[in-house]
């Protein structure tokens, strides 16, 4: 009889293990796998969760056997409380929902990933798309979001575009900050 013995987690196995888990979930999307994709993609969120618990761990220092314990866990509601993460944002915040979604959209052009403000709708990494009703999707549901533009999507689109530049700017700022 064999007997196995598991290797203890750390910082970077659990990193890499979440980049893994990350790409088979990019591979599984790409095609078309969409159900085992986002339980990949869940799986590779708890397990950078993990990797952010095993760092705040010092060395030669005994853990609370009540926080190990509860990082034993594959929820990450109670994985966020564990690690001391921020509260995960409230969905009911009607202005905190149209700018989260507006820099989710933008991030392309603040990254500098594309030219212009005006190819974020072309971006193909992007759902903007679907949330300016040009393309549709069965996993993209837009209506929450287009409920706070009147269920305007140039409204939406507008929004967004507008507020481009000035997104871009914060980034430049932020990160000449860091340097």
């Amino acid at each position: 009889m064999a007997i196995l013995i598991q290797k203890p987690l750390t910082f970077s196995s659990c990193k890499k293990l979440a980049c893994m888990r990350f790409e088979e979930a990019k591979i599984l999307y790409k095609n078309k796998q969409y159900s085992g994709a986002y339980y990949l993609a869940g799986y590779a969120i708890e397990l950078g969760m993990k990797a952010c618990f095993c760092k705040k761990i010092k060395k030669y220092t005994m853990p609370n056997k009540q926080a190990v314990n509860n990082v034993h866990v594959h929820d990450l509601n109670s994985l966020r409380k564990t690690c001391e993460f921020p509260p995960f944002p409230p969905s009911g915040s009607t202005n905190q929902l149209m700018h989260v979604s507006r820099y989710i959209h933008v991030n392309p052009y603040s990254a500098r990933l594309i030219g212009s403000k005006e190819e974020i709708e072309q971006y193909p990494y992007s759902s903007f798309a679907q949330y300016i009703g040009e393309k549709s999707s069965e996993l993209i549901y837009p209506e929450k979001v287009l409920e706070l533009f009147s269920h305007d999507s140039s409204a939406s689109k507008d929004f967004v575009i507008r507020n481009a530049d000035y997104q871009q700017t914060l980034e430049r700022v932020e990160y000449t900050y860091k340097w």
